[in-house]
């Protein structure tokens, strides 16, 4: 049996290393067209290399799943950030691993957050990570991120042995 894993609340402090965190979160922000919104910058920069230089938007329609859960892969986008904006109000699950001293994903210390309503997440290139889980229900995601149209636009991994993520 692989690592077991309880997610965490997703929060921009310890989801800091792996990316950035959206959220509506009390920051101060200045008013903007004709003082109806609120904006508040600050987030993070979206950021890519030069081979990257094709901005993707896509729509990620993602099935329902339930705690506990198995991931048997992991991917990241070397030469690009990548955004996912919900839809609509969901909970999703997000596994982000560093990268080891041989450039493969860190499993003894990969980290499980749950998302909850409200917030968005931002990967950092390079970042390796298990494909999103929209958690209880079906759920869209807006994705973004720049494509090179080579296979480095994603890189894979099987990981050895299955990572189990409980309920919390």
């Amino acid at each position: 049996m692989g690592l077991i894993l309880t997610p965490s609340p997703l929060e921009a402090a310890t989801f800091a290393p792996f990316g950035f965190v959206i959220q509506v979160d009390g920051r101060a922000g200045r008013r903007v067209n004709q003082d109806r919104a609120l904006r508040l910058d600050g987030f993070g920069v979206l950021r890519h290399e030069a081979p990257a230089n094709k901005p993707i938007v896509s729509l990620y329609a993602i099935d329902a799943s339930k705690l506990p859960l198995d991931i048997a892969l992991v991917e990241r986008h070397p030469l690009s950030s990548q955004l996912f904006v919900p839809m609509q109000a969901c909970r999703a699950l997000v596994v982000v691993a560093p990268s080891g001293n041989d450039g493969m994903p860190g499993v003894d210390h990969v980290r499980a957050f749950l998302s909850q309503p409200g917030q968005a997440i931002c990967y950092h290139p390079g970042t390796w990570h298990a494909p999103l889980f929209a958690i209880d229900e079906a759920a869209a995601f807006t994705m973004m991120m720049w494509e090179s149209g080579t296979a480095r636009d994603c890189e894979e991994f099987s990981l050895p042995e299955p990572l189990s993520v409980r309920a919390v």
